[in-house]
């Protein structure tokens, strides 16, 4: 019976220790809650509620006010911001340019009434040049089909063909007598020099293509650009809803001495094995102008009167496309030795 009666009191005991602990226990954790730093320099806690407010909310109204407070963007600014893009453009620098062309979208607004005649919207045409740079940052051999056609700005388009490897593109071009050249070096790329370009008889040439083609196209944009040396214009084609894709890039100063064309790079990557990279084994010798005069000095039966080599398959009315010549013998053991353009 007192044996029982211990354990009672021990019990009890221990419940009040217990309790006792949960009641220190409360008591210093409403302190420190209470009380903060010693100094209360910088009271925290429930002493400061107003840090505990969320920042006022951004209404639509807020967003509108502050779109109606920008200036309106006139034909001269629109032009420095094309001349703007289509340099940044030029020079592969393409995450600038998105930069850029955000930033500019922050800045002004549309313009209004009689001061929009002439003007484009230029927040949309802003999205769309920015949607193509980020097509040609993004392009990878999974999404290679589908980015190629999908370009909006023909300018974009240009600059995404010099700086992007002829693995990623080739197929992309519809003219088999293209020229290709593989992407310019970040160093050599202030030598690009891209600009628009005139075509002397769009109608004529875009018939001549929709007539070889299954497929009716609706638009034809050029630009010049110079790369390895040599001068070239490249065609770009709209179908029906406006998005551009390669069409065709020739050379158009002369000295572009049998290129290698699409046609050569289809038959290479027939011949290649598995495990062989396409741009490892094509090459091309950048232009010199001493060594070009040196070849007309040899051979000047070679060119016209103007220093122009003859046989230029690369004519700028040349743009029939050609099929590609099957591989019928097989392929030899290793890399395909790389393909070269003639020093011209």
């Amino acid at each position: 019976m007192n044996k029982s009666n211990n354990d009672s009191q021990k019990i009890v005991y221990a419940g009040v220790i217990f309790f006792a602990m949960l009641v220190i226990l409360a008591l210093v954790s409403i302190f420190f809650l209470f009380s903060g730093p010693g100094n209360n320099a910088n009271p925290v806690g429930l002493r400061n509620p107003e840090q505990l407010d969320a920042p006022p909310a951004v209404t639509a109204e807020d967003l509108t006010e502050e779109y109606q407070n920008r200036p309106e963007i006139t034909p001269e600014m629109q032009g420095t911001i094309d001349q703007t893009v289509l340099k940044l453009a030029s020079l592969g620098e393409f995450g600038q340019l998105d930069k850029y062309l955000a930033e500019q979208e922050a800045a002004y607004k549309n313009a209004e009434g009689d001061e929009s005649q002439g003007v484009e919207d230029w927040l949309v045409k802003s999205a769309m040049l920015r949607a193509d740079v980020a097509t040609t940052v993004n392009l990878n051999e999974a999404n290679a089909a589908i980015s190629w056609i999908s370009y909006t700005s023909p300018e974009i388009l240009a600059a995404a063909v010099a700086y992007t490897p002829i693995s990623l593109k080739v197929d992309a071009f519809m003219d088999y007598s293209s020229a290709m050249f593989p992407l310019i070096p970040s160093g050599n790329a202030s030598a690009v020099n891209l600009q628009p370009a005139e075509i002397e008889d769009p109608a004529e040439m875009l018939a001549e293509i929709n007539s070889g083609s299954s497929e009716k196209f609706y638009g034809l944009s050029a630009y010049n650009m110079t790369l390895f040396g040599y001068r070239c214009r490249f065609f770009a084609i709209a179908d029906e809803a406006g998005y551009y894709r390669p069409y065709s890039l020739v050379g158009i100063d002369g000295h572009l001495v049998e290129p290698v064309t699409k046609q050569t790079v289809m038959e290479i990557k027939r011949a290649l094995d598995p495990y062989s990279d396409l741009d490892s084994v094509i090459s091309i010798t950048p232009f010199h102008e001493d060594e070009y005069k040196a070849m007309m000095d040899e051979h000047p039966d070679w060119f016209d009167e103007n220093g122009v080599y003859i046989v230029d398959r690369n004519a700028i009315g040349d743009n029939t496309p050609t099929p590609a010549t099957p591989i019928e013998t097989a392929p030899t053991e290793g890399d395909a030795a790389p393909v070269e353009t003639p020093a011209a």
